[in-house]
């Protein structure tokens, strides 16, 4: 009995949550079977980030993958007061900062994560 080991990537976008896969093999002979079938399930990470970090003028708050979509982010001070509070549309949102003191401000989203971004 010969043993081959097999390795698939696969780059196609993911829409569902599940995918099943199944190899045909084929013999010299051109006799063919089909392998057991394998279920991979799509637990997408989140990918959350802020940048740039420290920021002058604008701070851009990339929620791609995340099920923030539609929530709000809130900018508190080093006092707990909220200076902002802006609506995330998008995957990748940019807020106006300009307008902030220099300082150290923590962005708390809406699945309760706080960040800290840091002013100039």
């Amino acid at each position: 009995i010969q043993t081959n080991d097999y390795q698939l990537e696969d780059n196609s976008k993911w829409n569902e949550t599940t995918r099943y896969y199944r190899l045909k093999m084929i013999d010299n002979d051109n006799k063919y079977r089909y392998s057991s079938v394998i279920v991979i399930n799509n637990k997408k990470k989140s990918t959350i980030s802020f940048y740039p970090n420290p920021t002058r003028d604008q701070l851009f708050i990339d929620i791609t993958g995340s099920n923030l979509a539609n929530s709000r982010a809130v900018i508190s001070d080093q006092n707990g007061r909220i200076v902002k509070s802006v609506l995330l549309s998008g995957t990748v949102n940019a807020v106006n900062v300009s307008d902030l003191s220099p300082g150290v401000y923590v962005v708390r989203l809406a699945n309760g994560s706080n960040y800290k971004v840091v002013k100039q």
